[in-house]
């Protein structure tokens, strides 16, 4: 099963682990369900409905999810440190010269769409001129 993690703590953790095993996230966008599995037309049905209804409103699946992810984070923690360690040495903060590129490109477009705007205006103007000139001979 794959839950997609939110923070780089998290995506870390991901990383380094093998694809079969199980990923948490702090937050989760969506409710976890719960169910079991019964033969068809099961007499059990209607009371295992009751008991994992009374558990979700009682809060024990909720509880039982936070302590598990507690446990994997203890458990985890000397290796995660260690991954995180190595993934924050080679990062760099990007400031306005990392961006300079995106900006210089922005204003090119922003003076070649003035230029084309600007031509428009004037063969709209050259051809009214026309048609004007035009309708006053005839």
């Amino acid at each position: 099963m794959t839950i997609f993690a939110v923070s780089k703590t998290l995506r870390a953790l991901m990383d380094s682990l093998p694809e079969n095993q199980v990923r948490l996230m702090e937050e989760c966008p969506y409710t976890n369900s719960v169910g079991a599995l019964l033969k068809l037309n099961s007499p059990l049905k209607d009371n295992i409905d009751r008991a994992i209804l009374r558990m979700q409103s009682s809060g024990i699946l909720d509880r039982f999810l936070v302590d598990t992810q507690r446990y994997l984070r203890r458990r985890d923690a000397p290796q995660r440190s260690a991954k995180i360690s190595e993934d924050t040495s080679n990062q760099v903060t990007l400031n306005l010269g990392h961006l300079q590129g995106a900006f210089i490109v922005l204003l090119g477009g922003c003076l070649v769409s003035t230029l084309f705007f600007l031509c428009e205006l004037a063969i709209h103007h050259c051809k009214m001129d026309i048609q004007e000139h035009t309708g006053a001979q005839e």
